[in-house]
Order: C-alpha cells, then sequence, then structure tokens
C-alpha cells in the first residue's frame, strides 16, 4: 500500500512538471529599438516588438542625476506609437515611435545620464543610446535659439523645415550603458578580425559621436530567399571586439545598420543579407563567425554589448 502511494505521487508530480513545461508561452517579445534624441525640450527614440509588431510597447525613461539624494532619480513611462516614416521603410511598420516631454528645471541636479528601457510583460529590454546631458548646455541650446529666431524672422517655408535641435548641437558625449538591466544579458561580443589597425577606441564605448547625429540612414529592401535562424551577436571596433582595428576584412571604414561580419565561406565580401527589416552589407569576418553566425556591428561597446545574443532570421536581399 505504503510503495503504490508513492508511485502515485510520483506520477502525480511528473504531471505536474510536464504541464507547467507546456504553459510557457511559445515565443518571447523581440524588442528593440533606439533612444535617438535628447534635446531641451524632449526625448525621443523608437521601440517595437518583432514577433507582435501591431503591440504598443512601453518605454521606461530613466533619468540618473549626477547628485545624490531625494530626486536625484526620475523615472517616466511613455507608448511608442507615434508613425514614422523611416521605421516603416526598415520596419514595414510604422507606428513605434516615442516622444517624451522634459522640464530640465524641474530636475534636481546639473548633469544627467539619460537611458530608456523597452518593456512588454515581464521582459525588459535597454534601448540602443545612452547620453550624458548638462542642464546648463541644453538651457543654453534653447536660449539660444529663441533669440536667434527673435532677431532674425524665419521665412515660414524655412521654419517648417527646421527641426528641434539635434544632439550634433549640443556637445553631449556618448558614454558606456549606466543604470539599466545590461548585467542580466550574455556579455558575449564576438572578437571580429580585420586587418589595418589604425587609432584604437576605449572599450568602455565612450565616444565624442553622438549616435543619433551620425548614425547611417537605414537601408532596406525586399527579403528575398529565407535562409533560416542565425545567432546573432554585436561587435563594435573597440581593443576587446577588434583588436583595435578600425577598417573591416574587406578594408571598408565599419557602419552601424550597414556592417555585418559573417562567415565567408557562405557569405563573400559584399553579400547582401536582411536581418529584421535593416540591409546588412557583408564586409567583415570574424574567428568566432562561422557556419549559421553573424556578428552586427554597432558604433560603441555599450550597444553591442546592449544588443546581446539573439536568434534572428536571416534573408537574402531582393
Amino acid at each position: 500500500m505504503k510503495k503504490s502511494l508513492l508511485c502515485r505521487l510520483a506520477t502525480l508530480g511528473t504531471a505536474l512538471l510536464l504541464s507547467s513545461i507546456t504553459m510557457v508561452p511559445a515565443f518571447a517579445a523581440q524588442l528593440s529599438g533606439h533612444l535617438d534624441t535628447v534635446t531641451a525640450d524632449s526625448i525621443s527614440g523608437w521601440a517595437w516588438n518583432a514577433e507582435a509588431s501591431e503591440e504598443s510597447v512601453t518605454v521606461e525613461i530613466a533619468i540618473s542625476s549626477n547628485e545624490s539624494g531625494p530626486g536625484a532619480n526620475t523615472f517616466t513611462t511613455t507608448q511608442a506609437v507615434l508613425p514614422r516614416e523611416d521605421l516603416k521603410i526598415a520596419l514595414g511598420s510604422a507606428n513605434h515611435g516615442f516622444s517624451c516631454q522634459i522640464d530640465w528645471t524641474k530636475l534636481y541636479g546639473e548633469t544627467f545620464l539619460v537611458t530608456a528601457t523597452a518593456i512588454s510583460g515581464e521582459e525588459r529590454v535597454p534601448l540602443i543610446g545612452t547620453y550624458s546631458v548638462s542642464k546648463d548646455t541644453l538651457l543654453a541650446s534653447k536660449s539660444a535659439e529663441a533669440s536667434a529666431s527673435a532677431v532674425t524672422p524665419i521665412p515660414d517655408a524655412v521654419q517648417n523645415a527646421t527641426a528641434a535641435p539635434t544632439m550634433e548641437e549640443i556637445p553631449l558625449e556618448k558614454i558606456a550603458l549606466g543604470p539599466g538591466y545590461v548585467d542580466t544579458k550574455e556579455e558575449t561580443v564576438s572578437p571580429s578580425t580585420t586587418k589595418t589597425s589604425v587609432n584604437k577606441s576605449s572599450s568602455s564605448g565612450s565616444s565624442k559621436t553622438v549616435q543619433s547625429a551620425n548614425t547611417p540612414k537605414i537601408e532596406s529592401a525586399e527579403p528575398g530567399e529565407y535562409l533560416g535562424e542565425f545567432k546573432a551577436t554585436g561587435y563594435c571596433n573597440c581593443q576587446k571586439c577588434s583588436g583595435g582595428y578600425t577598417k573591416t576584412y574587406s578594408g571598408t571604414i565599419p557602419k552601424a545598420n550597414h556592417t555585418l561580419s559573417a562567415d565567408l565561406n557562405k557569405f563573400p565580401i559584399g553579400t547582401k543579407l536582411v536581418i529584421n527589416g535593416i540591409t546588412y552589407t557583408v564586409e567583415d569576418k570574424g574567428s568566432s563567425v562561422n557556419g549559421n553566425k553573424v556578428d552586427i556591428f554597432f558604433e560603441t561597446h555599450a550597444e553591442a554589448l546592449a544588443f546581446g545574443t539573439k536568434t534572428v532570421d536571416v534573408f537574402t536581399a531582393k
């Protein structure tokens, strides 16, 4: 009798375990996006869920002051639902932009670290792009723009075509990702072997170049033949990723949203592959980039780490 009861309990435990496994969702959210600009009036960018493009993704913006104490950290949320033509071209779906109004005079501190995180259910993914901003610089830029407009009238046609101050107009320094959830990601940045050594950049991700002002326009193309699922990682031209080389194996200057490292036995230099709606060109190779593995180039080490390791669908470009 005791043995029979133990067998029944063991069977019940196994059944419960199998039941819990079958209740796991078939897929997790494929969140991605970019923190594009931080200006005197707003913080903007885009975020989407590649597995459910119709979903309204929540974006949490974190603003951390350089000073400690109450009010040093500010968090606000918004929805990535604004239409953007560039996203429609690149992703095939337009309503994924966000823009959050900000009054820097009400924030505690003088300099701030700005990060953003995409949220879907229990999943949180940091957006590419982290900025260190100065309150004085932001407000001075806004004041200078207002003064210039007051002194010199701007024709309506020009005024309508003039955008808000961009990151290029504000001397902000891009730094490595700070507060957020990067430590929960697998820190695998595949080294890519390149030929020509020039100036070496810091592995911290710090750069005088501001991503929003210098990111190349996203090249899009209709997906062609489906090549299957590939393991994708990110890399940059820092010492840790590429030994400090600033040119690719093919001799080009690598660019974000363009350069891809792949197995050259499968994809010769110049091959165009479509990943997540973006057309990449194979220009580089890596010692660990073999078979169904690709390495996507990012401007900074922090962005490469934020990308982490993902399984992506890869297509040829039509």
